[in-house]
């Protein structure tokens, strides 16, 4: 029933309009859809900026654990593989390098996400306020230059410097280091027994 009012309500609106303001009226209709299509892509220059995580992260094991090889073949040791304290450890420094390299881009894209989570909220209230659509949409603010990754890196170094890129790593550091340096080992000791 809502939908077929709303339907009636649109319908009288049109007729209602004259014909000079419909062209526009359908204009700002495309624009409204084409700034939701577009929303559906915020945030992926930076989820594929952190997508270099993992990738440093198993660049740097695999080069220390060549290394280390090299150097265990050198010494006249058998071993051929890496035992698991070691690569355990690998797995810390590993995690360790690329949160440390990654670290200023993930808090970027938290502060977006935030920020962004806000914009949108504030804009309901003024919508519900108002009962009209509120035309300071995100995609009109693109421009603004806390709305930017560039932007808020820049705001963070103005801010604090690189205390301020790095706040929070600590905590972060935390719970990753554990968690990846097993599942390293794992990797490392699962590719050993499997490739042979």
């Amino acid at each position: 029933r809502k939908t077929k009012q709303v339907f009636r309500m649109s319908s009288l609106n049109l007729l209602k309009s004259t014909p000079s303001s419909c062209p526009s009226s359908l204009n700002n209709n495309r624009k409204t859809k084409l700034q939701d299509i577009l929303q559906l892509w915020n945030g992926i220059g930076p989820s594929l900026l952190l997508t270099s995580n993992p990738a440093i992260n198993f660049t740097v094991f695999d080069t220390l654990k060549s290394v280390i090889l090299k150097n265990k073949k050198r010494q006249g040791k058998d071993k051929h593989s890496l035992g698991f304290g070691e690569a355990f450890v690998l797995g810390i420094i590993a995690k360790f390098a690329s949160t440390i390299m990654t670290y200023p881009l993930i808090r970027t894209k938290m502060i977006l996400m935030c920020a962004k989570r806000n914009q949108m909220q504030q804009q309901q209230q003024q919508q519900q306020q108002q009962r009209r659509y509120s035309s300071s949409s995100l995609m009109n603010r693109i421009g603004n230059d806390n709305s930017t990754m560039t932007g808020v890196l820049r705001t963070m170094y103005e801010k604090g410097g690189v205390k301020e890129m790095y706040k929070g790593c600590g905590l972060t550091l935390l719970l990753t280091l554990f968690r990846a340096s097993v599942f390293m080992m794992s990797r490392d000791k699962i590719t050993e027994k499997v490739v042979g």
